[in-house]
């Protein structure tokens, strides 16, 4: 009888209770909530951990942040040898500041930074743009060309491009 205790206990032998550091991604609602193997009393983030596959703890948001800065740096630096050839456009920033601004509008086209539709910019796993958010990013790259270039490629009309329709299934 030890022995089927210590193997009912052996999934929450690394659980620990999510902290407000933790990053929980949209794919997390596919399982959450859910049983597991169909057992009642094994409900995913309720009775039964979560994997860790559906967390990110603050170290891994760090690391992520570190390469991405890394990637970041070496294009800059490789931007920088050639200034005369390439634009920069810094989609982070241009993101940022539609976070800020929660909303953007163009062609008569209302976009907001979430995936909730009709006019969400991202798409149902909420990490990847829509059609329509791929359309506002691009832009961000057509604003850096023309102002670095002083040319006047058009922008992506927002309302040619579809958002997030209904039903929304992660």
């Amino acid at each position: 009888a030890g022995n089927t205790a210590a193997a009912a206990l052996l999934p929450y032998a690394k659980a620990r209770q999510a902290t407000a550091t933790d990053l929980v991604p949209l794919a997390a609602g596919s399982v959450l909530g859910t049983c597991n193997g169909g057992n009642p009393l094994a409900v995913w983030g309720v009775s039964f951990p979560v994997p860790d596959k559906y967390m990110l703890t603050a170290n891994e948001t760090g690391a992520i942040l570190a390469r991405t800065a890394q990637f970041n740096a070496t294009i800059n630096s490789a931007v920088a040898n050639y200034s005369s050839r390439f634009a920069v456009a810094d989609i982070a920033k241009g993101y940022k500041d539609f976070l800020t601004a929660k909303a953007f509008i163009s062609d008569g086209v209302m976009i907001t930074p979430s995936f909730a539709p009709p006019t969400g910019a991202f798409s149902e796993d909420g990490l990847h743009p829509n059609s329509r958010g791929y359309a506002f990013t691009a832009n961000m790259f057509i604003d850096a060309i023309n102002a670095k270039f002083g040319s006047t490629i058009p922008k992506a009309s927002l309302a040619a491009y579809s958002g997030t329709g209904l039903p929304v299934t992660p």
